[in-house]
């Protein structure tokens, strides 16, 4: 079959079509504003690039590129959508395209970042072992550095992500919205599961971010068998509580803002008003 033959365009029921199920990037729902943008574009425009796709055991076909795609057209109200069907040697080899497919997107989520790496990884050290197997050499590519190359990341950034890959989904939830630093995820990997558990339990609807001092305490305790719900708590607790019992200002600073005619309980007030009208705001 030439390779023409190949790229020929097909029709399938939407129904026909299954998500690749180790699909590492964040497929959204229905209710995703970007999603229902492509559907009324489609309604519009109809489909501009078809999807790819691969034959799979139940008679049905496996998504390699297009999960948003067809995601828009069922939301278009359409039941059929244009593909592509690819063949594979292996799923490592799918895997690959897949990765290789949404690599680029303009915006990724750590946590893409995260499971693509590792599973971008895990193929890189899978054909390495095979390669040694088959040929008798020992293979000396470096996986970190060949992603390094290929997503234009320094290969310590992409450590850093293939270990946040450890994390519980919920607090990888928590760093993909801002509420927990990449710095402070790589360090929570360190913990198992039940504990990184626990710590979320604690700080799930905290509203103060968690700093890189609690977490060192945090894995301390766990080094030492110590580590209890009480002992997050306790923890969190301490590095949280002020440092300091007293600010002094001087008089000089003060005249910036206030006259000589207000006495020092004016001053404390407008101080402590302010500050709270800031609280209110944040």
């Amino acid at each position: 079959m030439s390779e023409v033959k190949k790229m020929e365009f097909q029709e399938k029921l939407l129904d026909e079509l299954e998500n690749f199920r180790d699909n590492p990037f964040f497929v959204p729902d229905e209710n995703d504003k970007s999603i229902q943008a492509l559907a009324e574009s489609i309604k519009e425009n109809g489909i501009m690039t078809p999807l790819v796709v691969r034959a799979i055991n139940n008679g049905k076909y496996e998504i390699i590129s297009g999960h948003r795609r067809k995601l828009a057209c069922k939301l278009a109200g359409l039941d059929k959508i244009p593909v592509i069907v690819k063949v594979y040697k292996s799923d490592d080899e799918a895997m690959s395209a897949v990765i290789n497919a949404n690599l680029h997107r303009k915006k990724m989520l750590p946590s893409d970042k995260a499971r693509v790496y590792k599973a971008r990884y895990e193929i890189l050290k899978h054909q390495g072992r095979n390669e040694a197997e088959n040929n008798g050499e020992i293979i000396s590519s470096d996986s970190l550095d060949i992603i390094a190359k290929t997503t234009y990341e320094s290969k310590k950034t992409v450590q850093r992500y293939i270990t946040l890959a450890k994390l519980i989904p919920d607090l990888l939830q928590m760093v993909d919205k801002g509420r927990l630093s990449v710095t402070c995820g790589v360090s929570v990997a360190a913990l198992d599961k039940e504990k990184q558990t626990m710590l979320f339990e604690e700080i799930k609807d905290r509203k103060k971010s968690i700093k890189l001092a609690d977490i060192d305490k945090i894995k301390e305790a766990d080094k030492n068998d110590q580590l209890t719900k009480d002992k997050i708590k306790e923890i969190l607790s301490k590095t949280t509580a002020l440092k300091f019992k007293a600010i002094s200002i001087s008089a000089q600073e003060l005249k910036k803002y206030f006259d000589d005619s207000v006495d020092k309980e004016f001053i404390k007030n407008k101080i402590f008003s302010l500050l709270e009208k800031d609280n209110t705001k944040s």
